[in-house]
């Protein structure tokens, strides 16, 4: 019975471990995709206006605020943070 209940404890300890994203990268990643779809916006259109200007330097300065903890982390460690954020 104790068996068991070790079993049960340690593999909730894990999971608990393992689900437990970093929310500061999961903010990277959705500045980086607004980021994305405002240059892809931009790129589409035949002109372009001074507000898409002024929207796509705001959204640079954010994604550069809220990413610059991870801009030196290996491939690896980010498709895990990636993989976390995805999870949910």
């Amino acid at each position: 019975m104790r068996k068991i209940f070790y079993t049960i404890v340690s593999a909730s300890l894990l999971l608990a471990c393992s689900s437990n994203k970093d929310e500061q990268f999961c903010s990277c990643l959705e500045a980086s995709e607004a980021l994305n779809i405002q240059s892809e916006k931009m790129l589409d259109q035949s002109s372009i206006t001074v507000d898409d200007e002024k929207k796509l330097k705001e959204l640079q300065s954010k994604k550069l605020e809220v990413c610059k903890d991870y801009t030196t982390i290996s491939a690896e460690e980010s498709k895990k943070l990636r993989a976390a954020c995805e999870e949910e």
